[in-house]
């Protein structure tokens, strides 16, 4: 929105250095640190975005609606993040039941092939 309102019309670019350095400046904020866009234009340009005095929420109300904003977002960011685990773990799960059948139905191969050596060997005894 900041680089719309400043940008000229004849040469496509910002009106002047000030309104670039300014852009640059929030683009970097943005690329570097976890600050919300709400929160880079009140400190780099002192108000709110989208607010009109006298007919907007308060500042305050503002920065409450946008703090459960991103909390929301950060909630859904950890329930996705829950969900893949929670299907990895499964997974795991799954091939872990497989292995274990497996594995059982080797011990249990084994376990005839030794009778059946022994037997063998009872026998060569006789």
């Amino acid at each position: 929105m900041f680089e719309l309102s400043r940008k000229s019309k004849k040469s496509g670019g910002l009106v002047n250095d000030k309104a670039k350095e300014t852009l640059d400046k929030m683009r970097e904020l943005q690329a570097t640190t976890s600050m919300t866009s709400k929160e880079i234009c009140e400190q780099e340009l002192g108000y709110v975005p989208g607010h009109i005095r006298g007919r907007s929420a308060t500042k305050k109300q503002a920065a409450e609606v946008e703090r459960w904003r991103h909390e929301i977002e950060d909630s859904r960011k950890r329930a996705d993040e829950a969900e893949k685990r929670a299907a990895e773990v499964t997974q795991q799960f799954t091939a872990q039941q497989e292995l274990i059948k497996t594995l059982q139905q080797q011990q249990t191969e084994t376990r005839s092939l030794y009778d059946e050596l022994a037997n063998q060997l009872k026998d060569l005894r006789k």
